[in-house]
């Protein structure tokens, strides 16, 4: 309960001034700007940039509070950065969005497609690091909400990490209602990875994420947390692989802060040592507090379960959960299984039946779709509009 209450109360602190203006953005050049980074160059403090559907070959930095958010929903609007990778010594802008804003205040980015970054960082040898192929947040405390974080690479350097996100040294990242998937990294050793996600002394939230299918070397296969303080809930981690240890989740470093999960499901991951979760390691062991959640092989905590999830393919992916109730043969046991009312997270409008009605009772574990009929109306939700996926 005391989670759902700051997540709660932190969503409803971000707000944007009553001043802000509106630029808007079309690739056909009906609009202010045919550039996202051209409206974010003639952008104030608080303003917000309107994207129209199309694909921007871009990459954009964020240095101001703006909220950066799509008209036409994650599936059609699209910044793939693949066209505008630079190779060149020293430091790099090629992660698709770069999060570099010192003000006070608030960024957003809500309802895209993110694909074709490579990092923020160095190239090549020479001990040099890459960090977040898809979104580099490197100062302050971002929300990146709705949106589809899929195919960015971090493999230009020694080590890279973050292949969808890196949330870098005292960020305090809004991670919410993303699909994190088929994202990679390289890295030589266990101290890159996080194919996924990789938190280095950050304190991030991730609330009701899909975190899956991504690959590389390193550690941390969906997730790798340094030295981190992050909040996880309802969040679905399933399917990923990794070279080292931690298939779903790896965390090491300061033994003075700690992660919490809960109403998670982890599930179905690969490494070499710890397929689901790995905590340790040389660099030092930071505390891992997991409760009300699904681990595959199990994992200390309250009212933790280690058992199938039964997902099943629906209209929006593949993660839902088997429900009798939806047609389904059996009820998952992640049914009715989390930590609180689904009032407390704010999730009764989303669903993990694949026949899109809507949760109820106690929160069920892991990611909540939002339901197909409703999907557009609920854009400014930070839902994803996202049809035919399967």
């Amino acid at each position: 309960m005391k989670w759902a209450i700051i997540l709660l109360t932190l969503i409803a602190c971000i707000k944007t001034p009553l001043c802000a203006d509106v630029h808007t953005v079309d690739i056909s050049g009906a609009s202010d700007f045919t550039s996202i980074q051209a409206a974010i160059n003639a952008a104030s403090f608080g303003d917000e940039i309107a994207v129209g559907p199309g694909v921007y070959y871009e990459k954009i930095i964020v240095d101001k509070p703006i909220t950066i958010k799509s008209t036409g929903g994650a599936s059609s609007t699209i910044i793939d950065a693949s066209l505008s990778i630079s190779y060149g010594s020293g430091t790099q802008y090629n992660s698709v969005i770069t999060f570099n804003s010192s003000q006070e205040g608030y960024s957003a980015v809500e309802g895209f497609t993110i694909q074709g970054g490579r990092g923020y960082g160095g190239i090549g040898g020479g001990g040099s690091n890459s960090y977040g192929g898809g979104i580099a947040v490197l100062k302050g405390s971002p929300v990146i909400r709705g949106n589809i974080i899929t195919n960015n690479n971090v493999d230009l350097a020694n080590e890279g990490h973050g292949g969808g996100i890196y949330s870098g040294s005292g960020t305090s990242p809004l991670i919410e209602n993303n699909f994190i998937m088929n994202n990679s990294t390289y890295s030589h050793d266990d101290n890159g990875g996080g194919a996924g996600l990789y938190v280095n002394w950050a304190s991030p939230i991730l609330f009701n994420n899909i975190i899956a299918n991504n690959t590389g070397s390193g550690s941390g296969g969906g997730i790798h947390l340094n030295s981190a303080s992050a909040v996880l809930i309802n969040n679905t981690i399933a399917d990923n692989s990794i070279s080292f240890n931690g298939g779903g989740i790896y965390c090491r470093g300061s033994s003075e802060v700690t992660t919490s999960l809960e109403n998670s499901i982890i599930w179905g991951n690969t490494a070499p040592t710890g397929d689901q979760i790995f905590v340790g390691g040389y660099w030092g062991i930071s505390e891992l507090s997991l409760n009300y959640s699904d681990i595959e092989g199990g994992y200390a905590g309250e009212e933790n379960i280690s058992e199938n999830p039964l997902f099943e393919i629906g209209p929006l992916g593949d993660y839902y959960l088997s429900q009798i109730d939806a047609g389904q043969l059996l009820n998952s046991p992640c049914f009715d299984a989390g930590s609180d009312l689904v009032t407390a997270y704010s999730l009764e409008m989303w669903t993990t039946r694949t026949d899109g009605i809507g949760d109820s009772d106690l929160v069920d574990m892991g990611y909540h779709y939002i339901p197909e009929p409703t999907t557009v109306l609920l854009l400014g939700m930070g839902g994803l509009l996202i049809r035919n996926r399967k």
